[in-house]
């Protein structure tokens, strides 16, 4: 396996991080229009072919991590403890598997409104 040195951000010529990263190899296909954009980012940024393809994951993930950190904050775990707590939550996996194996004999609305009962009734 290979190594190297990666200097992550710079403060006047100087590299305030370095970490040692494994070098694994990877093989990447490419339309025309793909080869194109990735050598026009490399030589504006100034950085390799495979620096620009793991910044542009690297935003990729923090982009997704964005979109769902409402399901991280206090609140919302505050309101899943809520739902949790309320009678009847959840179903249990053996009742999830009559449900199932109602259904695929046909109509699981019986199964489905005895175990609804047995929570509402208590």
């Amino acid at each position: 396996m290979d190594y190297a040195f990666v200097s992550v951000g710079k403060r006047k010529g100087t590299a305030v991080h370095e970490t040692i990263v494994r070098r694994a190899p990877l093989s990447v296909r490419l339309t025309d229009d793909g080869h194109r954009l990735l050598d026009d980012l490399s030589a504006s940024l100034g950085v390799s072919k495979s620096a620009v393809i793991e910044m542009a994951i690297r935003e990729k993930a923090r982009r997704e991590y964005d979109e769902d950190a409402w399901a991280y904050t206090a609140e919302t775990r505050a309101g899943i403890a809520r739902a949790r707590a309320q009678p009847g939550y959840p179903v249990t996996p053996t009742e999830m598997e009559e449900i199932a194996a109602a259904a695929e004999t046909g109509d699981a609305s019986p199964v489905i409104e005895r175990i609804i009962a047995k929570y509402r009734d208590g």
